[in-house]
């Protein structure tokens, strides 16, 4: 799935339009900001913290932590949010 995502480390903020999706126990994230499909990162799931719920500027956000870098995914089209909320809530379960 194609959505928006903010990674924040310290006082350092960057946004990239990326593509998302499950693959074993991982969340592949990869940068889809061209022809070429680049790997930004996979984060183990198990490895997850403050998994989080919330609405920003009037829609839905999905927000956790990972190696101490904060990552934010909005609400981009349909199902997004709830893809991402059926994936890791079922794995913090």
């Amino acid at each position: 799935m194609n959505t928006i995502m903010t990674i924040q480390s310290g006082t350092e903020i960057q946004n990239f339009a990326v593509e998302i999706f499950f693959e074993k126990d991982f969340l592949r994230i990869l940068s889809s900001h061209s022809f070429r499909r680049e790997l930004m990162v996979d984060v183990p799931l198990r490895e997850l913290q403050h998994l989080y719920f919330d609405e920003f500027i009037g829609g839905k956000r999905v927000s956790f932590v990972y190696q101490n870098k904060h990552y934010f995914f909005y609400q981009n089209g349909t199902g997004v949010i709830e893809y991402l909320q059926q994936h890791l809530v079922s794995e913090a379960v």
